[in-house]
């Protein structure tokens, strides 16, 4: 009787289709519509074809959701945003000398050590915090049965 031959899968099948899988969760997933704190036990078998090789992959596992939380983003206004508010706050006059003092600043040197001291204390006082929602971690840990 003859023996049957059988190809011999590649290393590069199996993690071929993990990440078309990873991809396609990315797409359909809905991270909103998972509730926070809740665990799921999940089991599931996909089973395809990877450039023509068949290819099975069996998981069991527990999903679990972390809750939602906060943090606290800090950031400074743009320049210009910051250049305009102070030119908004004095006379047309002194808000063209200004325009024209940052002419100068191309060639203008290095500034006093006490003015660019100055000048970060105002900066960190320009900087604005806000709180942002963060959606909780999801974590799936499984095995392969």
């Amino acid at each position: 009787m003859a023996k049957k031959r059988t190809k011999k899968i590649p290393a590069d099948i199996l993690p071929a289709l993990c990440e078309a899988l990873a991809r396609v969760a990315k797409k359909e997933g809905d991270r909103e519509a998972l509730v926070d704190g809740a665990t799921y036990q999940i089991t599931g078998r996909v089973i395809g074809d990877v450039n023509g090789f068949p290819v099975q992959l069996t998981f069991s596992g527990e999903e679990t959701v972390d809750h939602a939380t906060t943090r606290v983003k800090r950031e400074c206004p743009k320049a210009e945003v910051w250049l305009a508010k102070l030119l908004s706050l004095v006379s047309p006059q002194v808000r063209q000398r200004i325009v024209d003092a940052m002419a100068k600043i191309p060639t203008a040197g290095d500034p006093p050590e006490d003015l660019s001291e100055t000048a970060a204390e105002i900066m960190a006082s320009l900087t604005m915090e806000t709180t942002v929602p963060k959606a909780g971690a999801v974590k799936y840990v499984y095995e392969k049965p």
